[in-house]
């Protein structure tokens, strides 16, 4: 900082130095630019130089007051041993202090800086070290000493445990062996007590009745934890043998028990999609204006009353969860397909609308007859709407929301089904392939919530035009229905009023050009 104010002001002066020359003066500026450049440099080497003199004075200082340190420590403050010997002081190699041996406490100073590296002590005299009188201790070998000395006491240590226990087990081989003879002398053999080997009977007899103490409490010990183990596992027995008996299977997944008709009826759904007992159902939707056809919807009618209703939508709800629903929306997929290829043959334009559960997005089953159906013929995506719940949408996880996006680069478009908010993003929506947008008729005309409130029937179509989403009303029921969402600007529909779903003819779906492997 210093330095750097000192330069500051050198380059001040040399600048007012040559403006002076030159407006004072009537120097030439070129000149007066030499003169001043002149005066910087000579007061630049003069700084320079005081500079050089005041390190040259600090190093020394600090060199004086390192050398009276050493004189009487014998160590650096950077954690370098020098060793020091009787005589004067002479500027030693400095020695990494990590290579200087260990030493006891006992042969430190108490008046040893923490941080000092020196010893103090390093002979076994109570002199100086600057005056040794007798030869040195090498701390690394009276460390390996004793260490060899712990590492024999060890190994006594062991070879007695080791001679203990070969004789308990040769006294227990002995008796044994007593035992053996007892039952084959027959009653009138005296029994013979049992002899220890002749190495233990030489120990002392404290010894000997402390060993025979401590293996008499392992055994009793070992019996107890048998004893309380058996205890244990029988009241276990006890207590768990009621509970056994009375409880019941686990539930099966959806908490649907065997006997369950809701869970035969699933596997009777499943055994009709797998056998092709169901019918594919067109609904028309149509403009309300002229009530003519411009889209359909399509859903699949099961046989041998197992569907409630044309629309499926019984299975639909009952079925979350069960893996039947990807297997639904393969074949009401499979199902539009063959209507789709039949229109294209037929030059009739409109759009096939078909309900997916958002589970199917992420059903390896369902997107590999998806895959198989779409390569049959690439016309589908301009063809198949694929729709999509709200309250399920808005659910959705990455990896549905990447299938949809892989979708939308094969062409195919969306709608968003079951609208009952506007507190959504559907801009988003919109960005990412969805074009149409179906609600109810009962709720369209109350009007759809949002953050701000309620916006009102008449606003719907105005709203849903700004976010370039086309509105489909369902489940008209009759003509002032129809006029009312006329005058609030709707212009597609469908429902009860229109006939509702019928199912397609067989030589429809057996179109060659249609035939689904």
């Amino acid at each position: 900082m210093r330095n750097g104010l000192v330069i500051v002001s050198m380059t001040v002066v040399a600048l007012a130095f040559g403006i002076g020359l030159h407006l004072q003066f009537a120097l030439a500026f070129w000149l007066a630019v030499v003169a001043a450049l002149s005066v910087y440099v000579a007061l630049l080497s003069t700084h320079i130089l005081v500079r050089r003199s005041e390190r040259i004075d600090a190093m020394q200082l600090e060199m004086s007051r390192l050398e009276a340190r050493l004189g009487k420590t014998g160590s650096t403050p950077d954690g370098y041993f020098i060793p020091t010997g009787p005589g004067a002081y002479q500027p030693p190699t400095l020695v990494p202090a990590s290579r200087v041996p260990d030493i006891s406490p006992e042969q430190q100073s108490p008046t040893t800086d923490y941080w000092d590296f020196a010893p103090s002590k390093l002979s076994t005299s109570k002199a100086p070290v600057s005056a040794p009188q007798g030869p040195a201790v090498d701390p690394p070998m009276a460390a390996a000493d004793a260490n060899r000395q712990r590492e024999d006491e060890a190994e006594k240590i062991n070879a007695v445990i080791k001679k203990l226990a070969a004789d308990i087990t040769q006294g227990q081989a002995a008796l044994g062996r007593s035992h053996e003879a007892e039952r084959t002398a027959g009653p009138s053999v005296a029994p013979t007590p049992p002899q220890l080997p002749d190495r233990l009977s030489k120990l002392d007899a404290a010894a000997a009745a402390e060993l025979d103490e401590s293996v008499a409490a392992l055994h009793a010990a070992a019996d107890a934890m048998r004893e309380a183990g058996r205890s244990i596992e029988q009241t276990g027995r006890d207590m768990t043998a009621p509970a056994r008996r009375t409880m019941a299977p686990p539930p099966l997944p959806n908490q649907v028990r065997p006997n369950d008709p809701a869970r035969n009826r699933l596997a009777a759904v499943a055994d009709a999609l797998e056998r092709e007992r169901f019918d594919i159902m067109l609904e028309p939707i149509l403009g309300l204006g002229d009530r003519r056809a411009q889209h359909y919807v399509v859903s699949v009618r099961l046989r041998d009353g197992l569907d409630d209703g044309a629309s499926g939508f019984g299975i639909e709800r009952c079925a979350p969860g069960s893996g039947l629903l990807p297997l639904l929306d393969a074949v009401k997929v499979e199902g539009a397909a063959r209507v789709a290829w039949r229109m294209e043959d037929r030059a009739k334009s409109g759009a096939l609308f078909s309900q997916l559960a958002g589970e199917s997005l992420v059903s390896d089953r369902f997107l590999n007859r998806f895959a198989d159906t779409y390569r049959q013929g690439e016309t589908l995506s301009g063809r198949l709407v694929l729709s999509f719940r709200q309250v399920e949408l808005r659910a959705f996880s990455e990896l549905q929301w990447s299938t949809l996006r892989d979708m939308a680069d094969l062409g195919f478009r969306f709608c968003l089904d079951d609208i009952t908010t506007l507190d959504q993003d559907f801009v988003a929506l919109a960005a990412a392939g969805f074009t149409f947008a179906r609600l109810d008729a009962d709720v369209f005309l109350e009007g759809l919530p949002t953050e701000a409130g309620i916006i009102p029937a008449v606003d719907i179509c105005r709203h849903f035009a700004g976010l370039a989403l086309t509105v489909i009303v369902a489940g008209i029921a009759d003509e002032a229905i129809s006029r009312q969402l006329q005058s609030y600007g709707v212009e597609l529909g469908h429902g009860g009023l229109f006939g509702g779903a019928r199912p397609v003819k067989a030589d429809v779906l057996r179109n060659p050009h249609a035939a689904v492997a």
